[in-house]
């Protein structure tokens, strides 16, 4: 938007840039609710890299978080994936996230990404000072880590 767009805009525009965000990131909300099943997440996806390229990192981390849900939601692990890797690109140690790429992986059966998402997880979790809840996710996951470091193959 120019300076003179801006300054001039009409009474339903903001003048700020701010506004026009806020104005956008609230539309694709609004198409997230009243998306088919399946196209949920894409919308809170859109509007996480809206604010993200907007330079509102922690809007997008929501909408990051929303559409995460929203894809595990409709049984769409690997668009679920996709999401969650965007958040550690910008949050390297994300707890959540963390944990649930760990999931992921071991969902999918993959070994070697399974192990090192869950080191930086138990880190991640050590440095946040959640280690309570950590070792119950940890706790959980033995069973399907068993298998994957003895090789077997997971039900």
């Amino acid at each position: 938007m120019s300076f003179l767009s801006r300054l001039f805009g009409s009474k339903g525009e903001p003048a700020q840039p701010g506004g026009r965000l806020t104005q956008r990131l609230e539309r694709l909300e609004e198409e997230a609710q009243n998306a088919a099943p399946g196209y949920v997440g894409t919308s809170y996806n859109r509007a996480g890299d809206v604010a993200l390229r907007e330079g509102d990192a922690e809007r997008a981390m929501g909408f990051y978080g929303r559409a995460i849900d929203a894809f595990l939601a409709d049984e769409q692990p690997e668009a679920a994936r996709g999401v969650a890797n965007k958040i550690i690109r910008v949050r390297p140690h994300a707890v959540r996230t963390l944990c649930t790429l760990t999931w992921l992986d071991l969902a999918a059966r993959h070994t070697a990404t399974a192990l090192l998402h869950l080191r930086d997880y138990v880190d991640a979790a050590k440095e946040a000072k959640r280690h309570s809840h950590a070792a119950g996710q940890i706790f959980a996951l033995r069973h399907p880590l068993t298998a994957v470091v003895r090789g077997a193959s997971l039900p």
